[in-house]
């Protein structure tokens, strides 16, 4: 016990320190006799800025509400566009045989619509509804209805064309028609 050193014992409330060295010097009172005071500017100027951040506090309140309302419609659409892109997949386009998919769903109380969609050929109602529905219509062929294109130019370019006299065109014209696919009766 020797080596130790000795832990100092706290004095009682009521007891006045031994040393000067064992106890910190005590926080005495300003010396002057003064209260502290706040000048009334600064005082309404702190008053306005808590009623300031009251309202401020309020619209966070107001924009929360807006913000869980806005996610809520968020989230519905996230489903409806979920249970439409699994119709899409299932390759129910049309919008009402989507509803009656959408209605045996909600009666048959299953968790997940894609498993229901999945297995909708048990259903016996959405089986014969199914069995009916319209393939899609296949593609159309590319360049239905488009035009053919000019031909390459030939000997006759427009500018050497604008440059001709009436008598070389007439004497070119059949070469003209030949080479743009015109029958040559509608052009006189």
């Amino acid at each position: 016990m020797s080596d130790e050193t000795p832990t100092p014992k706290a004095p009682a409330a009521g007891d006045a320190p031994a040393t000067a060295q064992a106890s910190a010097p005590a926080a005495t009172p300003p010396a002057t006799a003064e209260a502290q005071t706040v000048p009334y500017e600064r005082f309404a100027a702190k008053v306005a800025e808590v009623a300031e951040l009251k309202t401020i506090a309020a619209s966070v309140g107001e924009l929360q509400g807006q913000f869980q309302a806005l996610q809520t419609e968020v989230a519905k659409e996230r489903s409806a566009w979920g249970e439409k892109e699994t119709l899409y997949k299932a390759r129910i386009f049309d919008p009402d045989v989507g509803e009656v998919v959408r209605f045996q769903f909600e009666r048959s109380g299953s968790e997940n619509f894609a498993d229901f969609v999945s297995k909708a050929d048990q259903d016996p109602v959405l089986k014969k509804l199914l069995s009916n529905a319209k393939p899609l219509a296949t593609t159309p062929p590319e360049n239905v209805g488009a035009r053919n294109s000019p031909p390459p130019r030939g000997e006759f370019s427009p500018e050497s064309v604008q440059n001709m006299s009436v008598d070389e065109i007439k004497a070119n014209y059949a070469k003209f028609t030949g080479a743009w696919g015109i029958p040559a009766s509608r052009f006189k």
